[in-house]
């Protein structure tokens, strides 16, 4: 099985979006918005315990079809196109055969919806100020901080399955390879890549 996880990636478009942010006058407002390395490894680690449950819920519906096997999750994370706009909670959807192109799904094959997945509930404190401080939805920086949040979610998202797939709870899913894991930050946005076994 070769694992390829674009987590370098998204680690890198943090980066790049980050340092547009530090160039900014108004960097100073949103400055605390930024999780710290511990926030993350604590937001990393709840992952990887919602995707053993949610990997288990998965087997348990797939071998309930016993017709088809999976070759593709999707986590749709819902928050990141509704107020304060960064992602909340994740649910996973299943598919059979999912053709994956340049962020868009063109076949879907689907075989279940909004099962398990994780709520980000760590970043909490950080939905509250954003809500308690709309003002800030409108500084011209806060299109960066967004992605800048999104991008680090992804990242930590690509990670936490990484090390998740090497667990029973998934190597026990009846897959076809290549196998998808994909991500979408909102409705109506593209569909990215976290990882791809072959």
């Amino acid at each position: 099985m070769k694992i390829n996880s674009n987590s370098s990636y998204f680690n890198e478009l943090f980066k790049q979006k980050l340092e547009s942010l530090k160039q900014s006058e108004d960097y100073h407002l949103v400055k605390e918005l930024i999780p710290e390395n511990a926030i993350e490894d604590k937001i990393r680690d709840y992952i990887k315990e919602e995707l053993t449950t949610t990997f288990k819920v998965a087997h348990t519906l797939i071998e309930q079809g016993k017709s088809e096997k999976a070759n593709a999750f999707l986590f749709q994370c819902i928050g990141s196109d509704i107020p304060p706009f960064i992602p909340s909670t994740c649910w996973m959807n299943g598919f059979s055969s999912l053709v994956y192109d340049d962020g868009e799904i063109k076949k879907k094959g689907q075989l279940f919806d909004s099962t398990g997945g994780f709520d980000l509930k760590l970043l909490h404190p950080l939905y509250d100020t954003l809500e308690d401080n709309e003002d800030l939805w409108e500084i011209d920086v806060y299109d960066d901080l967004k992605w800048v949040l999104i991008f680090k979610t992804f990242q930590l998202m690509a990670e936490a399955i990484e090390y998740t797939i090497q667990s029973d709870s998934f190597s026990k899913i009846p897959i076809t390879t290549p196998f998808h894991f994909l991500a979408t930050g909102g409705h109506d946005e593209n569909k990215e890549l976290l990882l791809l076994i072959e």
